[in-house]
C-alpha cells in the first residue's frame, strides 16, 4: 500500500503523513505496508508489529534494503500486548488473513493507540461486512466506513474513533 493507494482512499490522513507523523503497522508479516508507507512518506515514522519472528527479521532486513529502516521499529507481540505509546496518526491492520478485523481486543487496543483526529484502516474480506461492522462498533469506533479499493477479495475500512 503506497502514497497513491492511501492517497485515494484517505486523502486527509494522507496530507498528515507527507508532513510528518506516526504510524502502528499491526500483522506486517514480512515486509509489505509498513515499508512501503515509510518509502513514500519521508517523514513519517514506523511501528511494526507482528507475532511472527521471523517475519519481523525478514522486514528488518527489507526495511534495510529500502533504507527506511532509520524510521522504523519492529515488534514481535500480538497486537494487543505490543509495547507501543500513542497516539498515531495512522494505525493499520492490513494482513493477509484479515484476523485482526475480527480481534475485538486488537480493534479496542487499535482505537486506543490513534491519536484524535486519527485513523485506523482495516483490510478484511468482501464477506465480511456486516460482521465487519458489528465488531468494530462493539470496540467503541464512533464511525466506520467501507472504502472501496484496489484489492479483489478484501476491503478497506476507516474507523474513527
Amino acid at each position: 500500500m503506497g502514497e497513491s493507494t492511501i492517497e485515494q482512499l484517505i486523502p486527509d490522513v494522507a496530507a498528515r503523513l507527507r508532513a510528518g507523523g506516526r504510524v502502528a503497522d499491526f500483522g506486517c508479516g514480512a515486509w509489505k505496508s509498513g515499508i512501503e508507507l515509510a518509502q513514500e512518506f519521508p517523514r513519517v515514522r514506523v511501528d511494526a508489529v507482528d507475532t511472527d519472528q521471523d517475519a519481523i527479521e525478514t522486514a528488518s532486513w527489507a526495511a534495510g534494503q529500502a533504507g527506511v529502516s532509520g524510521r522504523m521499529v519492529f515488534h514481535v507481540a500480538t497486537a494487543e500486548d505490543a509495547p507501543l505509546t500513542g497516539p498515531y496518526d495512522l494505525v493499520t491492520a492490513l494482513d493477509e488473513e484479515g484476523d485482526l478485523a475480527h480481534s475485538l481486543r486488537a480493534l479496542r487496543r487499535m482505537r486506543q493507540l490513534a491519536s484524535p483526529g486519527g485513523t485506523v484502516l482495516v483490510a478484511a474480506a468482501k464477506t465480511d461486512t456486516l460482521i465487519d461492522a458489528v465488531y468494530a462498533r462493539a470496540a467503541g469506533f464512533r464511525d466506520v466506513d467501507f472504502l472501496r479499493g484496489a484489492l479483489t477479495a478484501r476491503h478497506f475500512v476507516r474507523l474513527t474513533p
